[in-house]
C-alpha cells in the first residue's frame, strides 16, 4: 500500500502540475517528425517507429490503454492474443521524432496478486493514486472485479473482488470513465451470457467500494448494449456514449447528467448524414481544447477508418438537443491512412499534446494488429 507522505507527494505535484498543463493546452504541440501539416487537415496520422530487436506487446484486440500524468506513459493491459485471454501490462514512452518504446511492467506469475487475463474490460487512470484501474471483462469467465495497477511499484492490488456488497452483474463490452469532481468511475451497459445491461453503475475510488446505477428511476434510459464506446465532458459533468451492438450496430448519441442522474438523447436527427454510420467496438476521446468527443474506426456494414468530431459546446442543456457530429479531414502517408482502418483497438489521448495513441485491434480482413498509430490535432482546429 502507498505510504500517506507518497500520496500526499503525487497529489502535490499533480497540482503544481495544472497551471503548466493549462499552459501547455495554449501553445500549438510540436509535430511528430518536426514537419508541419498538410493545409486544411484536421489531424494527422502517423505510424510509430517501434526499435528493432526489442521488447513489445503481442498482437492483440479489445485491450485498454490510459494515460499516466505521472509518469508521462501510456499503460496497456490484457485483450485477446492468438493464443487466448492476456494479463500481461506494458507502458509506451514516445519522443518527439516520431519514435515509441515498449516496456514490459507485469506479466502473469503463479502466486502473484493481479487480474485474470481477459479482453474486453474497461480501464480508467486515477491521478489521486497515481494507479490504473481496470474493471469488467471476460476470460475464463465474465467479470466485475476491480483491480489497481501500480507503475512504479509494477504491482496490482485488488480493490474489490467478485460477489463484492453491490456490485453490479458481471460484464464485458461495457466503458468506464473517470469522473473527476466525485473521483469515482462510471460505467454503462455491457454484456454477458444472460444478456444486455442498460444499468450505469459507478465505483467510488477513494473508498473502493460500488455505489450502484447512477440513472434516476424517472430517467429515459438508451436501449441495452454492448461495445459502445464513451467519454466523461468535464464541462458537463457528463457520461456521454456512442454507438455498440443489439441485435445490429448502434448509432445513437445519449448523456448521463452525472448531478441528475438522467438521460438525454443528444443526437436525435433520424438523417444518418448527421452522425457516424452505425458501429461497435470503435475508440472514442475527449478533447478538452474543442470541448468535442472524438471517433474513429470501429465495425459495422463495414471495418472504418473514419475521423468524427461531437462539438458538445453546442448543446445548450436544458431539455433541448443540439450537439452536433461533423467529420474531420485526416492526413498522413497513405499507409498510415491505411491502418487507420480498424476495430476493437486500445486508445488513449493525451492531452498536453492533443495526440491520440491507437495500439492494436484488427484489420479489416479480421487480422490482429501489434503497431501503434499517433493522431495529431491540428492546433487552432475544433
Amino acid at each position: 500500500m502507498r505510504s500517506p507522505e507518497l500520496t500526499l507527494s503525487r497529489r502535490t505535484f499533480l497540482r503544481a502540475m495544472g497551471g503548466a498543463l493549462t499552459a501547455a493546452l495554449l501553445v500549438p504541440p510540436t509535430p511528430l517528425r518536426g514537419q508541419g501539416r498538410p493545409e486544411g487537415a484536421d489531424a494527422v496520422v502517423e505510424v510509430l517507429r517501434l526499435p528493432e530487436g526489442e521488447p513489445r506487446p503481442s498482437p492483440r484486440a479489445n485491450a485498454t490503454l490510459v494515460w499516466d500524468p505521472v509518469g508521462e506513459r501510456l499503460l496497456l493491459f490484457g485483450g485477446l492474443g492468438r493464443q487466448g485471454y492476456l494479463g500481461d501490462v506494458w507502458a509506451l514512452q514516445l519522443d518527439e521524432e516520431g519514435g515509441a518504446r515498449w516496456s514490459l511492467l507485469s506479466a502473469p506469475e503463479a502466486g502473484e496478486p493481479a487480474p485474470a487475463p481477459r479482453r474486453g474490460h474497461s480501464a480508467l487512470f486515477d491521478p489521486e493514486a497515481g494507479r490504473m484501474v481496470i474493471a469488467f471483462g471476460q476470460g475464463g469467465g465474465f467479470f466485475h472485479d476491480v483491480w489497481a495497477f501500480d507503475p512504479e511499484a509494477r504491482r496490482w492490488e485488488r480493490w474489490s473482488p467478485m460477489g463484492a456488497e453491490g456490485a453490479p452483474p458481471p460484464r464485458y463490452g461495457s466503458v468506464l470513465v473517470y469522473d473527476e469532481r466525485e473521483r469515482r468511475g462510471v460505467g454503462f451497459a455491457g454484456f454477458t451470457s444472460a444478456g444486455r445491461f442498460d444499468d450505469a453503475p459507478a465505483f467510488e475510488l477513494a473508498t473502493r467500494r460500488w455505489i450502484g446505477d447512477r440513472t434516476a428511476p424517472e430517467s429515459p434510459r438508451p436501449q441495452r448494449r454492448c461495445l459502445h464506446t464513451g467519454v466523461y465532458d468535464p464541462v458537463g459533468h457528463r457520461l456521454v456514449i456512442f454507438g455498440g451492438q443489439r441485435a445490429g450496430a448502434l448509432d445513437d448519441t445519449w448523456a448521463l447528467d452525472l448531478e441528475t442522474g438522467v438521460w438525454r438523447e443528444l443526437v436525435p436527427d433520424p438523417d444518418p448524414a448527421s452522425r457516424p454510420p452505425a458501429r461497435f467496438f470503435a475508440v472514442s476521446a475527449y478533447d478538452a481544447e474543442g470541448a468535442r468527443m472524438l471517433l474513429t474506426g470501429g465495425r459495422g456494414r463495414a471495418v472504418y477508418g473514419d475521423l468524427w468530431a461531437l462539438d458538445l459546446r453546442r448543446d445548450a442543456g436544458e431539455g433541448r438537443a443540439v450537439a452536433a457530429w461533423h467529420p474531420l479531414r485526416v492526413e498522413g502517408e497513405a499507409e498510415a491512412r491505411e491502418r487507420l482502418v480498424r476495430h476493437s483497438a486500445a486508445g488513449a489521448f493525451i492531452p498536453e499534446r492533443r495526440l491520440w495513441v491507437l495500439v492494436g485491434g484488427r484489420d479489416r480482413d479480421g487480422r490482429l494488429l501489434d503497431d501503434v498509430l499517433a493522431l495529431e490535432l491540428s492546433p487552432g482546429r475544433r
